[in-house]
């Protein structure tokens, strides 16, 4: 009895769509390269604890520009622009803190940039 070498059947993909991935990649990988702006309120026990410190130090290790400042109410409110990539990681990181931090809320409002500043400052 002979035995016969079984093939698997090729497989089942189109060049197309294989296509369609590589053109749907590079659009997103576009897009976090887009230069915005994004206003953010931070809520929870944010002042006191070093988180404008905190912010300034994360912003400038992105390349981000813009500032952050203590609110009258307890809240802290940044003006963040760059890479829209760059800023979501800024934003992972906001939504920690420092050690001493407990953020309860991050609001976030995207924008044009205003202008492109590599500097980040506290304000207040």
């Amino acid at each position: 009895m002979a035995h016969k070498h079984l093939h698997p059947p090729p497989p089942l993909v189109s060049f197309r769509f294989a296509g369609a991935v590589v053109i749907i990649s590079t659009v997103k990988q576009t897009e976090s390269q887009k230069v915005v702006a994004a206003e953010v309120v931070v809520s929870g026990r944010v002042q006191g604890v070093c988180y404008r410190a905190f912010t300034q130090e994360a912003a400038l290790g992105l390349s981000l520009g813009g500032w952050v400042r203590n609110l009258p109410d307890g809240r802290v409110e940044a003006h963040v622009e760059g890479p829209r990539g760059q800023i979501e990681k800024l934003l992972d990181l906001l939504r920690t803190g420092p050690p001493r931090a407990l953020v309860t809320d991050l609001k976030i409002n995207w924008k044009d940039p205003a202008r492109s500043s590599q500097q980040f400052l506290i304000v207040d």
